[in-house]
């Protein structure tokens, strides 16, 4: 008997597992030694396991979590995206695979998104990129002390993806062109403060969060999915902790950055940095110039545009956005620089913002 019920645990994927009792299904992502870094493996079997008890009536929420203290998800594998599109420019692969990585992971994004049941995400340690298109489309999001959470992609040639940039343009004082274009790390603790969880609970109470999830589900009998998600709501408020304002940094500083990032062009927010003399506005500049101006001016148009779109269009400009991206030159250039040669000194196409080419980005969103 035992045998099988590792076999129940396992469930037949590589780096994720999971397993139902009580009515809760519990995903985690199990690739520990690279921060539990999404493969294409992976996103197949989240996207597997939800679809499994999509119609189950006696499973009544999913608990995803990363597996180790270290990380949620630190985001899609780019380092394989690289090698592999490095194969199709060598003439190696006749498709460019890399673009199936990012098809794949954006349509279990929204498969995420428009879920009924109620999805509860521990956000504990490192969530960044894909590992936020992971948890930020579900229901619930709790935060611990741990927690850090960025969109660093403009400092590797390439923009805020995931359908990401729907949430970042709807955040107030501009907080998430901030965010989508600095690639600034924010606090589990800021991220409650911002908007960009629900729950707030140090990461020793992990237990008791497990065990209140657990105990809603369990009770939860023929209740619809959204009665199981309010009742989810009230027991997440409940054992919320005050976040102490020691703890609080960008959401202090909110006013600062709108008065940069609410600017009507990517030109104007450096040149409002560049006239200003305060700490703020020099650690800001200095985070702009490492990072691909060109990936900051197509993550500039694509958070504007996002504002009016839906979820559905955002994560099908990321699409295009993200092959473009796969053809062009930053992206290499970026991963080779940060993850590959590391040298941190990557060879931007575009020097300095007086060089953009605001016809190059258009062809970006054709």
């Amino acid at each position: 008997m035992h045998h099988s019920n590792q076999n129940a645990l396992n469930d037949g994927h590589r780096d994720t597992r999971s397993q139902t009792v009580s009515g809760l299904l519990h995903v985690t992502l199990d690739r520990p030694g690279y921060l539990n870094a999404l493969t294409l493996e992976m996103i197949r079997g989240v996207s597997g396991y939800l679809n499994r008890i999509k119609d189950d009536r006696s499973v009544h929420a999913v608990f995803i979590d990363g597996s180790g203290d270290r990380a949620f998800c630190a985001g899609g594998d780019i380092k394989q995206a690289y090698y592999t599109g490095m194969a199709y420019r060598r003439g190696d692969t006749a498709e460019n695979i890399a673009n199936i990585f990012f098809e794949e992971e954006y349509a279990l994004n929204y498969q995420i998104a428009s879920y009924t049941k109620p999805i509860v995400s521990y956000a504990n340690g490192i969530i960044m990129g894909g590992g936020y298109g992971i948890a930020g489309h579900g229901s619930h999001i709790v935060a611990t002390e741990k927690t850090r959470f960025a969109m660093p992609e403009t400092l590797i040639g390439f923009f805020p993806d995931v359908g990401s940039a729907y949430y970042l343009s709807r955040m107030a004082k501009s907080a998430g062109m901030y965010i989508g274009l600095t690639g600034e790390t924010i606090s589990g603790e800021d991220m409650v403060a911002l908007g960009l969880a629900d729950c707030y609970l140090n990461s020793k109470k992990f237990d008791e969060l497990y065990a209140a999830i657990s105990d809603v589900t369990k009770k939860a009998g023929d209740q619809s999915d959204t009665a199981t998600k309010d009742k989810i709501t009230d027991t997440l408020n409940g054992i919320s902790m005050d976040i102490p304002e020691a703890q609080l940094k960008v959401s202090k500083e909110l006013d600062a950055i709108d008065k940069v990032f609410s600017q009507t062009s990517l030109k104007a927010i450096y040149e409002t940095l560049e006239g200003a003399d305060d700490e703020f506005s020099r650690k800001t500049l200095s985070a702009l110039r490492q990072r691909s101006l060109l990936s900051q001016a197509v993550t500039f148009e694509h958070i504007n545009r996002a504002r009016n779109e839906t979820l559905d269009e955002v994560l099908e400009r990321d699409l295009n956005l993200a092959r473009q991206f796969l053809n062009g030159h930053e992206f290499y250039e970026g991963i080779r620089a940060r993850l590959i040669d590391k040298d941190n000194d990557p060879q931007w196409d575009v020097k300095s913002i007086e060089y953009l080419d605001l016809d190059e980005v258009k062809g970006y969103f054709t």
